[in-house]
């Protein structure tokens, strides 16, 4: 996959380097196993992002990381939230202008 269609799929150029990163860490920790590789044929184009969402081991993985942070975002207070927008939008916003050629 090319890196214009994870911007096409994430919507940003910022957006699509977080994802990138997060594949890559990914890729590290399941390296031996069927999702590393799965998620290291994504990142070199032969396989497609939506492969990973017909994977079980990538669903439960997901279910898992999106419930911690669920749980994370619900025990914060309204400042706090705030503040966790804040430094995420800044973040991207840097991170758009390191990609900007």
């Amino acid at each position: 996959m090319t890196e214009d269609r994870l911007d096409e799929f994430t919507g940003d150029r910022a957006s699509a380097e977080v994802f990138r990163r997060t594949l890559r860490a990914l890729a590290d920790e399941y390296a031996d196993r069927p999702l590393g590789a799965m998620v290291r044929d994504v990142l070199t184009g032969r396989r497609d992002v939506r492969d990973l969402a017909s994977d079980p081991d990538f669903a439960e993985m997901s279910a898992r990381g999106m419930r911690a942070q669920e749980e994370a975002w619900e025990g914060l207070t309204p400042d706090e939230r705030a503040e966790q927008v804040q430094r995420g939008e800044a973040y991207l916003a840097g991170l758009d202008d390191e990609l900007r050629p």
